[in-house]
């Protein structure tokens, strides 16, 4: 911990800036005065800091009260600034053993939220709908599962107030940072809507939990109802069910134990969701996909057999304690997924009679039973590769049922039936995009609306409505994922003339199904942002990696895709732009491109690559950009191969350094430094460590310390890198990024936080912690450290933060600043 000494006389030994804080302490005339006066200089201290006390006026002992703000030790004479703190003006109370008082003010230096770094929405990676439900009041829901940019996919309930033409999403729940959450079964009871589904986390000691969710206010809020795990495999609730003749609620699902592996599980609630308890717990069956309650009450669970049955029937009634028969055959082999995590569905036309739609060795078929679910016969197959998915029958009496052909390219299709399944015709089958069919539901006006997501492309969903009973479909609306999650900030730097620039890139929209390389621009301080440069492939992913201003208007911006890297020139402060090049053309394993300039105006950049059989180039270009030239070739050492470069710096003695990994002999992966003095003419080795490093970064104080981030940690060089000291050894966590202040102070960000160095004690402390600011966002990374004039000492760090909603997603600066 950095420990300060504060003197009342108070002295502030360091302070961030200002100097020396002297405060004294005195008393006016005599003892007998119990007020001491002081001189009322503030002392800066960052938020985390800890201030050690040492009296020598006034008469032990000594009490202070930091008024709620901070700690205070009494036996170290001690006071802790607040972690995390925002910018704050604040002050303690000091007394004596006689009553003497004064009171210390001080400036905290701390994070805060200040500029919304704008960026283009975009398609998120897929939007598969899950089950669709209608409540009382004509509303209908869509449960979904989207992907966020790491990776994890999440649970999103929509809701469409118009039969699908528009759809805003309702609830986005994560259950926790790293891990997913799916739903998988709506139902609803009047307005009240319920869901169920599962999730999981990484690394947790449960696979995943059986969640059922709930909201009683359309939608504008939920609540988990349920959360359980029979042991700590895999549970998971796939089918939620409403019995209008009890009222009571019955869920269905598997969990796993650890004599029976996966069970088939349902569950019951009496009382609104609010209890459950476990009614079927059966070692025969691996999981019951589908639960469904009769007129008379009834259940009928379809299930997956585990004695080699295949798809098969439960049915329970219930007189003082369940009662369950079966299993009854559905004629289905073991039970294949169709769509996304489903299973077909079931629909009770009445006691006796019910049909499933499924999918049997590879096709669309529907079965039927019309002695109770004792025997079942195929009324459908399809004659291609298909699926079905789901079935309604209307108030007018026509059956409706939903699948997909599952040849290239898919297609959506819906088939009827006018005589309860003897004979079906074919509706709709669409394939323009490709799309999979999925529901269907009957509207309070008695219109059908079925939904279908595309298939490659964005893979959102599409909503398609008929008005004449299923005979005629016409397209409906689509429910988008956008958001700004679905973007990623590379690079942030300012101009001389007040305009603020990112670097990075959308990913699909409705003109690019790749990822788009974006530049966007602020000219008030990041109140409102415009697309200064959009750029689109259409084969490849292109994405900006780095920009550099200059001056007189010119910008230059860095990336392109894993084919080749673009170097590109704005001469009018990003109102256009041009191609100056298309360089590291060589391969096709191109990751990233870094870019600085000299006092000279000159830009260097060089490209991330991984091919061992293409040598890295650091390229030059003169300050208009018209000339441009090779000014290194890598790797120089005789026998070292794969070289990759991770960074290019540029320092303001015009030194250039260049980061990079390779293998040493073309065995051992070594973490390289490289620096040329004279522009590129010639390039010494500055560092060599064995071991990877994904980032490599150079900066140096005001003073000459040059600091260098390798293997995750940080080093110090005293003599302008010809030797090097450890100076963080990773102890408080991995190293992400480094920056250095403009008071020379190095600023770490380690996971999920910022730490700082204190000379004088040599110890480390945290200065923000993101779990302290940011709890009401689902995925929050702090992802980098940008130079700011948001702050007093141009220090910024950028969060994303990951919220619910059609907002999307959103990249914030958080500036080091004073109150």
């Amino acid at each position: 911990m950095f420990i300060r000494l504060l003197f009342i006389l108070i002295l502030c030994m360091s302070c961030v800036e200002e100097g020396l804080v002297d405060v004294s302490l005195f008393k006016k005339n005599s003892t007998s005065i119990d007020t001491l006066n002081y001189t009322p200089l503030n002392a800066t201290i960052h938020s985390g800091e800890t201030i050690g006390y040492s009296f020598s006026n006034g008469q032990a002992p000594f009490l202070v009260s930091t008024g709620g703000v901070g700690t205070f030790n009494n036996l170290l004479l001690e006071y802790t600034a607040p972690r995390s703190s925002s910018p704050l003006a604040h002050q303690i109370s000091v007394s004596d053993d006689v009553g003497n008082t004064a009171k210390v003010k001080f400036n905290i230096l701390g994070f805060e939220k200040n500029i919304h770094l704008e960026q283009t929405k975009s398609f998120g990676e897929q939007n598969y709908p899950t089950n669709l439900a209608k409540t009382a009041n004509g509303d209908i829901y869509m449960s979904s599962v989207v992907i966020d940019t790491p990776g994890w996919e999440r649970w999103v309930i929509w809701k469409s107030t118009d039969i699908g033409s528009n759809w805003s999403i309702v609830d986005e729940f994560i259950f926790t940072d790293e891990g997913e959450s799916h739903p998988l079964g709506i139902e609803t009871k009047n307005n009240d809507i319920y869901v169920c589904g599962y999730a999981w986390e990484s690394g947790g000691i449960i696979n995943s939990e059986w969640f059922i969710r709930k909201s009683t206010d359309q939608g504008l809020t939920w609540q988990t109802i349920d959360r359980w795990n029979l042991e700590t495999g895999n549970n998971v609730c796939n089918d939620i069910e409403h019995d209008s003749s009890t009222d009571d609620f019955f869920a269905s699902g598997y969990a796993h134990t650890s004599a029976s592996g996966d069970v088939g599980i349902i569950k019951q609630s009496t009382d609104d969701g609010q209890n459950w308890s476990v009614i079927f717990n059966d070692s025969d069956t691996r999981d019951v996909y589908t639960v469904k309650a009769s007129p008379a009450g009834v259940i009928w669970a379809v299930a997956e057999s585990d004695l080699g049955a295949g798809t098969v029937l439960y049915k329970g009634t219930y007189a003082g304690s369940w009662t369950w028969s079966g299993p009854y055959s559905i004629g289905i082999n073991s039970i294949p997924s169709v769509a996304y995590q489903k299973f077909g569905k079931l629909l009770i036309e009445s006691e006796t009679t019910a049909y499933y739609a499924s999918k049997h060795l590879g096709r669309w078929v529907i079965s039927k039973t019309t002695d109770s679910g004792l025997n079942w016969t195929n009324i459908y197959t399809d004659g291609l590769s298909s699926e079905g998915v789901d079935i309604l029958k209307t108030t007018s009496g026509d059956l409706i049922s939903v699948g997909s052909n599952t040849t290239s390219p898919r297609n959506f299709e819906i088939i009827r039936s006018t005589d309860n399944g003897a004979t079906w015709t074919k509706v709709l089958s669409d394939n323009t995009p490709a799309k999979e069919g999925t529901f269907v539901i009957e509207a309070n006006d008695n219109s059908l609306l079925s939904i279908t997501y595309e298939d490659g492309g964005s893979q959102q969903v599409h909503s398609y409505r008929s008005t004449d009973n299923g005979v005629t479909w016409s397209s409906r609306g689509e429910a988008r994922y956008l958001s700004a999650i679905y973007t990623e900030i590379n690079d942030y730097k300012e101009d001389s003339l007040g305009n603020i620039f990112t670097a990075g890139f959308t990913m699909m929209t409705d003109n690019n199904v790749n990822n788009t390389w974006s530049i966007n621009k602020s000219s008030d301080n990041g109140i409102s942002w415009s697309q200064s440069d959009i750029l689109t492939d259409p084969t490849f992913d292109l994405s900006a990696h780095t920009i550099e201003p200059v001056s007189g208007g010119y910008v230059y911006a860095s990336g392109g895709s894993r084919q080749g890297l673009l170097l590109r020139q704005s001469s009018d402060s990003g109102a256009s732009w041009t191609t100056l090049e298309l360089f590291n053309t060589g391969t096709t394993n191109n990751y990233k491109a870094f870019m600085g300039s000299d006092s000279f105006e000159n830009i260097y950049y060089v490209a991330w690559q991984s091919d061992p059989a293409v040598s890295t180039q650091v390229r030059k270009a003169s300050s208009n950009g018209t000339v441009r030239t090779t000014v290194g070739t890598f790797p120089m050492k005789a026998g070292s191969t794969n070289f990759s470069a991770r960074s290019l710096e540029v320092l303001s003695d015009d030194s250039i350094w260049l980061g990079a990994t390779e293998k040493d002999g073309g065995v051992t992966t070594t973490t390289v430094i490289y620096r040329t003095l004279d522009q590129g003419v010639s390039w010494t080795e500055m560092l060599r460590t064995p071991g990877n490093s994904s980032s490599i970064k150079v900066q140096r104080t005001s003073d000459g310390k040059l600091f260098a981030s390798n293997l995750y940690k940080l080093s110090i060089s005293t003599d302008n890198g010809v030797t090097w000291n450890s100076y963080y050894d990773g102890s408080l966590g991995s190293l992400k990024d480094f920056i250095i202040g403009n008071n020379d102070q190095v600023y770490i960000l380690v996971n999920k936080k910022v730490i700082t160095y204190s000379t004088q004690t040599s110890s480390w402390y945290e200065v923000w912690d993101m779990n302290d600011k940011i709890n009401n966002a689902h995925n929050p990374a702090a992802t980098g450290l940008f130079k700011c004039s948001a702050s007093p000492i141009k220090v910024c760090l950028n969060v994303l933060e990951v919220f619910s909603g059609q907002e999307g997603d959103k990249n914030y600066l958080w500036p080091l600043k004073l109150p």
